[in-house]
């Protein structure tokens, strides 16, 4: 008998009906959609695959088939003509036979069974509750106790005056006194590290191992983990396909071999072909196929400290992002009609790996989606801080995905249900964190001199030059274009006091042959997601902005910034609790500061804060640093500064000097704070024809009805000015414009602005408009 004559059996002894299409396709009346007087579970059994599929037609989702199979009493197993999957599923002969547990001492015990307490499928009511429920581990089934420890592992043990273990060890942090967690992994070739109390690198640099320490990304008010490698190389991750992922002792991650190749002569970025095998993948075969549970994780580190206490656990190459470069067919039959426990990390990137691996998944194997418990952000978190796992929720988050076409799928946020949060600050008013920020100035005003600053108290945690207090130190990565690291970026931060060891400043961008590639967003964007996937930066500073958008991307373009790159930099912000401070040169116009930033005023529009430094009109040796924009809290005072030589390192640093009630705007324009509101009217206008002959200079193309004019349609003008001034506005700035003579136009319809390609004087007396119609009123 086959699963689907299995399945056919169930449903008619359970008093449903059957209504037959064809050999091997029925449809059968649902058991959770009650009546259902016209069957509608489509039931199709695939016979060269040896598997049925099943399809509620109220609810395609996963979801959907889930809760039909559990109102007949079976899981996914059950669609498959044999328990350990599809017939056939033995290791392919492309994956190398030997044994990556070989030479490790370890030998692989029968299966155990699975107590009593954990559910490796879906429960009854699991879709229906409210909080997470715990998950309980299933018995280890892997002997560790045969596993042999490094010599640094031994050495670490004597420093702390303890036992060298199997599994988790507890021993006394040799910072604070508190307990510290030890865990030593074969497979990761190193010891993970944790203590509630401090930063894990504090602790390797009392254990002497701070060179050899990679550390796993934290967030704030979270758990975070370290790992001490055995080698001071790193560790090389070896696929069966003959892929070798590679991560440093700096932290830095390679890829080579099988599957790594360039897109094209004019490619810019990597390209993985969906070619490659999960970890440990011969091995995890023959566990499904003796009916050991298996953990799916999103990093190589995570699956090792799972494989160091007992359990069977893999990955896709380079965690989350690597599901997409699977050979789907290979992975699906590596786990075909297994138990899978798949650990989500609590962050956007899991939330998408989630989907990614139940689109792969889905109808091979029985699912458990699981994440850590409390504070705890992965596998590693929950291990070393006995936190344990939960019952994956979705948080707020409901995905839907159409059956057939995945480009229809969405997620939708139920508001009932997402969890109000504050905005966390690095700097309160200024500095977002998981933000971008900019900070727009001209050369020689000291942008990057308190960028610097700015680092250097995120390093150390002091306080902010307003009085307020500081943040939590963390580690800053520096990304700059126009100054030297040696003589001019070292020498800033010593004399700002920074915290030299949490500083990083990106040297070269590398491709998959280790050869240095251009330093443009293209190319960045997807390091940076590396980068900060291996460390724990809370800023990440780029100056100046510009000079890393690249020939391909319009810096003057809305959509083009905003699609490319801005949208890119907030995910990666949200998503790593990383703050990002752009620091870009002020242009050449008039007018409020908010469009003297250089670019796009999209650039602005998608950060949430902007800052601008500017000198101060009232005193040549100071200078202003001030809000000019700021969508989540109270604009905040200007403060002054100056730059004041340290002769010690050669360069300058940042005085700060009291508040002012003095704006950028008023210090750009030259205005004393007393006279600020003598002319607010004029002030107001002479800022809508600023913008207007920027909106021009940046948008204006070559009017239709006549070449020798360029323009704009007026619903263009709107639509850049986004609500920033009324139409009203702008069309008296149009009018009452003193440095450029606008005129009006129709071209099919629709009215235009326009001016001539050679900009006559104002003075020279009215001009011929080639469009004689007068403009709309508004």
């Amino acid at each position: 008998m086959n699963s689907f004559e299995r399945l056919l059996e169930v449903v008619t002894r359970k008093g449903l009906r059957v209504r037959p299409v064809r050999d091997g396709e029925a449809m059968v009346q649902c058991p959770v959609h009650a009546p259902d007087n016209n069957p509608s579970v489509h039931v199709t059994y695939k016979s060269e695959d040896k598997r049925t599929l099943v399809c509620d037609m109220h609810d395609h989702s996963r979801a959907g088939m889930e809760s039909v199979l559990r109102s007949l009493g079976l899981t996914s197993a059950d669609l498959f003509d044999s328990p350990s999957g599809i017939n056939g599923y033995a290791t392919p002969a492309s994956r190398r036979s030997h044994d990556p547990f070989e030479g490790m001492g370890l030998s692989t015990r029968t299966a155990h069974s699975v107590s009593s307490s954990v559910s490796v499928g879906h429960d009854a009511d699991s879709a229906a509750r409210p909080e997470p429920a715990v998950f309980h581990m299933p018995d280890p089934t892997l002997d560790i106790n045969k596993a042999t420890f490094s010599d640094r592992f031994r050495n670490v043990c004597g420093i702390l005056r303890t036992a060298p273990g199997h599994g988790v060890i507890v021993a006394v942090c040799p910072v604070c006194g508190g307990k510290l967690t030890l865990l030593y992994s074969p497979w990761e070739q190193g010891t993970y590290l944790h203590c509630d109390n401090c930063d894990p690198a504090d602790i390797a640099k009392e254990l002497g191992c701070y060179d050899q320490a990679g550390q796993i990304r934290s967030r704030a008010n979270r758990p975070s983990v370290a790992v001490i490698y055995d080698n001071d190389m790193g560790v090389d991750y070896r696929y069966e396909d003959d892929l070798v992922v590679h991560r440093n002792a700096a932290k830095q991650i390679t890829q080579f071999g099988a599957g790594t190749r360039r897109r094209g002569k004019t490619g810019t970025q990597d390209e993985k072909a969906r070619t490659h095998v999960l970890l440990y993948a011969s091995i995890i075969h023959k566990a499904v196929e003796n009916g050991h549970p298996v953990f799916l994780v999103e990093g190589e580190k995570d699956a090792n400290a799972l494989l160091a206490i007992g359990h069977y656990a893999t990955t896709a190459p380079m965690g989350a992002n690597g599901v997409g470069t699977l050979n789907p067919s290979e992975a699906q039959k590596t786990l075909a009609g297994g138990h899978v426990i798949a650990v989500v990390d609590k962050d956007r990137q899991g939330a998408i790996w989630r989907q990614k691996v139940s689109d792969l998944l889905d109808g091979y194997c029985s699912i458990t989606y699981v994440q850590a418990s409390g504070d705890a952000h992965d596998a590693s978190d929950a291990i070393l801080t006995n936190t344990g796992f939960e019952y994956m929720t979705d948080d707020g988050i409901e995905t839907v995905t159409d059956s057939t076409d995945k480009s229809h799928g969405y997620e939708l946020y139920d508001m009932a249900t997402v969890r109000s949060e504050q905005v966390s600050w690095l700097w309160p008013q200024h500095v977002p964190a998981g933000k971008i920020t900019i900070l727009d100035g001209d050369p020689g005003v000291g942008k990057s001199t308190i960028a610097m600053d700015i680092a250097a108290r995120v390093s150390t945690g002091q306080d902010w030059p307003d009085g307020t207090t500081g943040c939590e130190s963390a580690e800053v990565l520096i990304l700059s274009a126009e100054d030297s690291v040696s003589d001019t970026i070292k020498p800033r931060l010593q004399a700002a006091g920074a915290d030299l060891t949490r500083i990083k400043a990106l040297h070269e961008l590398l491709d998959h042959e280790g050869k240095p590639v251009d330093q443009t967003m293209d190319i960045l964007i997807p390091r940076l997601r590396t980068m900060l996937e291996q460390h724990r930066f809370k800023l990440v500073i780029i100056d100046v902005f510009m000079a890393y958008l690249g020939s391909s991307t319009d810096s003057h373009k809305d959509q083009d910034i905003r699609a490319n790159v801005m949208s890119p930099l907030k995910q990666i912000a949200e998503t790593y609790d990383c703050a990002f401070l752009l620091l870009r040169h002020l242009n050449k116009g008039q007018g409020s500061a908010l469009y003297r930033g250089g670019g796009s005023i999209g650039i602005s529009g998608a950060a949430r804060s902007v800052m601008a430094a500017v000198p101060e009109a009232s005193d040549g040796d100071w200078n202003l640093l001030g809000p000019v924009k700021l969508n989540i809290g109270i604009m905040p005072q200007s403060l002054r500064y100056r730059l004041t030589d340290v002769p010690e390192y050669g360069c300058a640093r940042i005085e700060w000097g009291e508040l002012t009630g003095t704006s950028i705007d008023d210090a750009l324009s030259g205005r004393p704070q007393d006279d600020k509101h003598d002319d607010k009217p004029c002030s107001r206008q002479s800022q809508a024809e600023a913008f207007l002959e920027e909106c021009f200079r940046v948008n204006a193309v070559s009017y239709p009805g006549d070449t020798r004019y360029i323009g704009m349609r007026v619903q263009d003008v709107l639509k850049h000015a986004d609500g920033a001034y009324t139409k009203n506005e702008l069309s008296n700035a149009r009018r009452r414009s003193k440095s450029v003579r606008y005129e009006t136009a129709n071209y099919h319809g629709d009215h235009w602005w326009i001016k001539p390609i050679s900009e006559p004087h104002a003075d020279d007396g009215p001009q011929t408009s080639p469009n004689d119609e007068d403009e709309p009123e508004f």
